[in-house]
């Protein structure tokens, strides 16, 4: 990808018109951590609130990585909502 693409639009878009590279397996974890000096500063907490920790990955078609994303998240702003459909 370059600074050229359209980044208005969705990634997954952009990356499977322009360059066929089509998103099909995600997978994520989430996990509950000490706040470093660091996020502590940026999300305006104290030392003693845990901060959550949510790695994403995702892959192609043929299993290659194509997107690695670390998210942190303030414990008492967060919702982790799952709707699951049985056929």
């Amino acid at each position: 990808m370059t600074r050229n693409d359209d980044f208005s639009r969705p990634l997954y878009e952009i990356l499977e018109e322009k360059y066929k590279v089509k998103a099909t397996l995600s997978y994520e974890e989430l996990s509950a951590i000490k706040a470093t000096p660091f996020l502590c500063k940026k999300l305006n907490l104290s030392p003693e609130e845990p901060v959550l920790l949510r790695r994403r990955f995702v892959f192609d078609e043929n299993k290659c990585p194509i997107e690695n994303n670390l998210g942190y998240y303030r414990g008492d702003s967060f919702v982790f909502t799952v709707e699951s459909e049985r056929r």
